[in-house]
């Protein structure tokens, strides 16, 4: 609706992707995961994202109110979707909603994602309200860093600092070139499997940029509730 909207974005960096398989296109050094929230006007939770640095594996989950206002407003999902706010795109690969969080709207509590061991693939979310740790579980505390810091990070073995990413190609995290690439760039994809900076992720075989805040109304039916 061109009014501007606050996104909360996390991402999570692994050392590498292993072996996870005989043949395994997708092993190299470093891996991640994003978790992106956006807010309303009122600050509550519209929708998260899940996605590999990559961009691969994109997933959305809707807060359950803006289901609701989706389903009053377009009616019951089209056809081959699940949820109300699903879009079916024409020549292009539909986003993929996996689920609702039912948070109350006026209380959001935090969210909890659910990654598999090893590919750093997500698996599901939801919410701290319904979350239940075992005792005795292990559990680690994980360190909040700002995102700028990567953008000048120390060289190791020198007094330089540099990038995390290569700015002048499409900012690239050095040194983490997948194999898949040489099959993909068949198809015309650039660098397939490599992770990126958060404003440079390609989308479903590039056809779109994570940091483009138009891909929302195009991929999904927003209510007109949603402030």
């Amino acid at each position: 609706d061109g009014r501007e909207r606050v996104q909360l974005t996390y991402t999570a960096w692994y050392p590498a992707h292993p072996r996870m398989k005989a043949i395994d296109l997708e092993e190299a050094n470093v891996d991640s995961c994003v978790l992106r929230v956006t807010l309303d006007s009122g600050n509550s939770p519209v929708f998260y994202e899940t996605i590999a640095a990559c961009g691969c594996f994109h997933k959305v989950f809707v807060a359950k109110w803006v289901e609701e206002g989706a389903g009053h407003q377009y009616g019951p999902p089209e056809k081959g979707k699940k949820f109300a706010i699903e879009r079916a795109v024409e020549d292009d690969i539909d986003w993929d909603v996996v689920g609702t969080v039912d948070d109350p709207r006026d209380h959001p509590r935090r969210p909890v994602v659910f990654l598999k061991a090893g590919d750093h693939k997500v698996i599901g979310m939801g919410s701290m309200a319904r979350l239940r740790v075992r005792p005795g579980a292990d559990t680690r505390t994980y360190a909040l860093a700002d995102y700028a810091e990567l953008y000048s990070m120390p060289v190791a073995g020198t007094s330089e600092k540099a990038a995390f990413f290569d700015l002048d190609h499409g900012g690239k995290v050095r040194g983490a070139e997948r194999k898949e690439r040489f099959i993909f760039s068949v198809f015309g994809l650039d660098a397939a499997g490599q992770p990126r900076a958060n404003n440079q992720i390609k989308l479903h075989f590039d056809q779109s940029t994570w940091g483009d805040p138009t891909i929302y109304a195009k991929y999904l039916r927003l209510p007109a509730g949603v402030p």
